[in-house]
């Protein structure tokens, strides 16, 4: 559920991006001027197939809560567009270009961060913007201004950020969890570590569970 969440997150920062007119020459990856299509940059083979398909069960999901959206006061369908990168490197820019090819406004992957970098410069010349939700390397936004992220760098500074995720996790499954746990040792941990943009998003979520 909770990854399902975050993809919901991921949905309203595409729909955001869409109303910007994405790439594909401003026509918003429409083919009826009703629809706008956002491609699933995902590996539903290889060796990363299950984590990919994973990620695409919770796009799915996402789009079915929300099969549509408004933009400038038209309401317009939200296509998804599926592209197998086949947790491969080398066929990873082809499969960008093929939701590329497709139309799309904005890509959504992928699971796995080496295929997101190997398909960064793909994105970036045909100007679509791409989302990773789970990929955690620096390098796949870093080297990338059309890349962007929802989920945490790979960095041993995160150590605070994934003794939080295990806590949440915890929490979810055990309703006997204390939360004064919570209260007492993460939060003030987060806000001395972790100020950033992510750490208040953290706080946002972490502190309606326990108050």
């Amino acid at each position: 559920m909770k990854k399902a969440f975050a993809l919901v997150l991921a949905l309203a920062m595409v729909f955001a991006l869409a109303a910007c007119g994405g790439g594909n020459g401003g026509n918003g990856g429409s083919d009826s001027g009703n629809t706008v299509k956002i491609g699933v940059f995902e590996p539903q083979s290889g060796d990363n197939g299950a984590g990919g398909k994973q990620e695409i069960l919770g796009m799915q999901y996402a789009n079915v809560m929300a099969p549509t959206v408004e933009i400038g006061g038209k309401t317009y369908q939200v296509e998804l567009v599926y592209a197998d990168n086949a947790s491969s490197n080398d066929k990873a820019p082809t499969a960008a270009q093929t939701l590329i090819s497709g139309g799309v406004s904005v890509v959504l992957g992928s699971y796995g961060s080496g295929v997101s970098i190997a398909a960064g410069d793909t994105f970036k010349a045909a100007g679509v913007p791409a989302i990773g939700v789970t990929c955690t390397n620096p390098q796949v936004t870093s080297g990338c201004d059309v890349y962007f992220r929802i989920c945490f760098l790979d960095r041993k500074d995160n150590a605070p950020v994934l003794t939080l995720r295990k806590l949440i996790y915890r929490i979810t499954r055990s309703p006997q969890f204390v939360c004064s746990d919570i209260n007492l040792v993460v939060i003030p941990l987060i806000e001395g570590v972790h100020s950033d943009h992510a750490g208040i998003k953290i706080l946002e979520s972490v502190k309606p569970m326990c108050t």
